[in-house]
């Protein structure tokens, strides 16, 4: 698109009513009731917006930026993008209103007043608020008329994370020392009053065996009836410590066969009981079946397993499964045998941008691109290389900050990284990159990995499905 314009020492100067109109209304009209669209405030490029206005309105200096406006609701906006990106955000008047962002991400706890907490209260009205989430973290913050509230649901996380402006461990350490306190208590309470086994619990969910058929009807009375005196017991205590509201539990959901992983929040089962009513269904949770960047293939092997294991089936059924995906790995489409990489900004906002060294070098060698929202496949590559292509590649990367004084410089060094992994797009591309990939490591990232824990449980090794022989055991 043509646009007249004429350029300035400030910058430059486009003529178009057409524009006008559209930056009147997204972006305001004078000094005063300037704001950020909201639009922008979610796009995976907002950085670009943000470099763009300390370029503009602001100061940039080597640990951080200040930007002053007029405009109490530009200032907001600045906050909530900035914060979305990770930066500690600082206001003050003199007399302008100003921002500071600082690219160091630290507590600024020690310049705050501490208070004592008056109340806590339900804010029954609806109101609209702004959530604000850190790119790989979780929703911290939200914000409305009435001003910024931390979310019921992560205060912990709040004050455990460094770029939080209220940081302090000991706030989070006294969140989690209640929580633990209190599925203590519960566990103990479960286990030597109610009698019933506790298989597994986390932060928010305790998991126990009541015994019988495992069908609804044994959930319905011996679950609801736990439920009921669980609940009695949990308002007791917080009675007792002064509290208005008790902790709630919900008996939620009841497997008629539970696998349990080894890591925390990994689980499996064949549901019978669903909030109440009847259910036949596999429940996966914390597996690379239920996670994006797990290959297409990885995916459907670990429902079936899974599913096969639950509902009975055999040994030589689930052997059979699994011979079938590790024979056809090396034959398949792209989208079933890679591992997807979603890219979220540009390849150098990354803090370990050695982790990326593999898009890096596909762009400098493969005249790639790879813009923010690109969703390449990954695959493992054997010791040769295609001819021509280096096996490495250089890349500048900072040192640690020399010297203890604030303001230290930092220095830079050239590092070369070993290439074990190239990204590809198309089917095309495979079929020319399969004599270079290592299909061993491919699928032993695709199957042996992910298949361990649901294994375990049914007592099959890989090397047992691999070599069609049953292990000796000496127990």
């Amino acid at each position: 698109m043509k646009l007249p314009f004429s350029e300035h020492k400030g910058g430059f100067r486009i003529y178009s009513e057409m524009w006008y109109e559209i930056f009147k209304k997204e972006c305001g009209k004078g000094s005063k009731n300037k704001k950020i669209p909201k639009w922008i405030l979610k796009h995976n490029r907002r950085k670009k917006c943000l470099d763009s206005i300390i370029w503009g309105d602001g100061h940039d200096r080597e640990n951080d930026a200040i930007i002053g406006s007029v405009s109490e609701q530009l200032l907001d906006d600045i906050a909530c993008l900035a914060t979305s990106l990770g930066y500690v955000c600082t206001f003050w008047e003199d007399p302008t209103r100003r921002v500071r962002l600082s690219r160091k991400l630290q507590s600024t706890f020690g310049i705050c007043k501490l208070e004592k907490i008056k109340s806590i209260r339900k804010i029954q009205q609806k109101i609209m608020v702004r959530n604000i989430e850190v790119d790989g973290e979780h929703t911290y913050v939200a914000k409305s008329k009435r001003g910024w509230f931390l979310t019921h649901n992560s205060i912990f996380g709040a004050f455990a994370q460094e770029s939080f402006r209220m940081y302090d461990t000991r706030i989070a350490g006294s969140i989690t020392k209640k929580g633990v306190k209190y599925i203590k208590d519960l566990i103990y309470y479960i286990e030597n009053v109610l009698n019933y086994p506790v298989l597994y619990s986390d932060t928010d969910s305790v998991f126990i065996d009541i015994g019988g058929d495992g069908s609804f009807n044994n959930f319905k009375t011996k679950g609801e009836a736990a439920e009921n005196t669980v609940n009695k017991y949990l308002l007791d205590m917080a009675e007792k410590e002064g509290l208005k509201e008790p902790p709630v539990i919900e008996f939620e959901v009841g497997f008629k066969k539970f696998l349990l992983g080894k890591k925390k929040k990994k689980y499996a089962g064949h549901i019978t009981y669903y909030k109440g009513r009847p259910a036949d269904e596999i429940m996966i949770k914390g597996f690379a079946a239920r996670r994006s960047d797990a290959a297409g293939e990885t995916q459907k092997l670990q429902i079936d397993v899974v599913d096969l294991i639950l509902k009975g089936g055999t040994e030589k059924d689930i052997r059979a499964r699994i011979n079938l995906s590790i024979g056809r790995i090396r034959n398949e489409k792209i989208d079933v045998v890679g591992f997807p990489k979603k890219l979220n900004m540009e390849l150098h906002d990354y803090a370990n941008i050695q982790n990326y060294r593999h898009f890096l070098w596909a762009i400098r060698y493969l005249n790639k691109k790879y813009p923010p929202g690109s969703r390449p496949f990954v695959f493992w590559l054997g010791n040769q290389m295609p001819d021509g292509l280096p096996g490495a590649i250089e890349l500048e990367v900072m040192l640690k900050r020399k010297g203890t004084r604030k303001g230290g410089e930092k220095s830079k060094t050239r590092k070369y990284y070993k290439i074990d992994r190239v990204p590809l797009d198309t089917d095309e591309e495979l079929d020319k990159w399969r004599p270079f990939i290592d299909w061993r490591k491919q699928t032993y990232n695709m199957v042996d990995r992910k298949l361990g824990a649901f294994l375990d449980a049914v007592e099959i090794t890989m090397s047992e499905i691999k070599s069609g022989q049953k292990q000796q055991r000496p127990f």
